[in-house]
């Protein structure tokens, strides 16, 4: 088994912010502070993916979708969620501006084929992968960061998915 090291090439480097594996755990995405986002093929080391500014500022998330091992999703420090086709980076397959502060978790509900993305504006919004519309969102801006998000990984008999979310004052679900 080959060894990765991630490391800055001189001072001046960006820090990575973020990493995200895909399902099969043969590629590392890594998200940096200048809004770039690198994929790396784990057992070489080789980057595979260059997006260079991939967003106007830093790479907050990072969530490679399950099921594919070409589809990323990346939230930034401005909110702006996008979804990327690592085979085609040239630009986002979807673009979502519905915070206003960074993006602080993301998580993918199968299922209905819907990312969840939490925010330090205090909201948690929905967005349909299919229709490429976002479907929900919470109250605006609220008084309290959220900071992350965990789906449920039991089995739900209904036509629900359990989101745990991690805020200042505690966990809600």
């Amino acid at each position: 088994m080959a060894e990765l090291v991630l490391r800055r090439p001189s001072r001046k480097a960006a820090s990575c912010r973020t990493l995200a594996f895909t399902p099969d755990g043969a590629a590392l995405a890594a998200g940096f502070a200048t809004g770039s986002i690198l994929q790396l093929d784990v057992s070489s080391g080789a980057v595979s993916t260059r997006m260079t500014k991939a967003h106007p500022v830093g790479v907050s998330r990072l969530l490679t979708l399950p099921g594919q091992t070409v589809l990323l999703a990346a939230g930034d420090d401005d909110g702006q969620l996008c979804v990327w086709d690592v085979r085609a980076p040239q630009a986002p397959v979807l673009r979502y501006k519905q915070h206003t502060e960074f993006i602080s978790g993301l998580e993918f509900a199968e299922r209905d084929n819907a990312l969840l993305a939490v925010s330090g504006d205090g909201t948690l919004s929905v967005h349909d992968l299919r229709s490429r519309q976002p479907i929900a969102r919470s109250e605006d801006d609220a008084d309290d960061e959220l900071l992350s998000g965990a789906r449920c990984a039991t089995a739900c008999t209904t036509a629900c998915t359990l989101l745990h979310v991690g805020q200042q004052q505690g966990a809600h679900s």
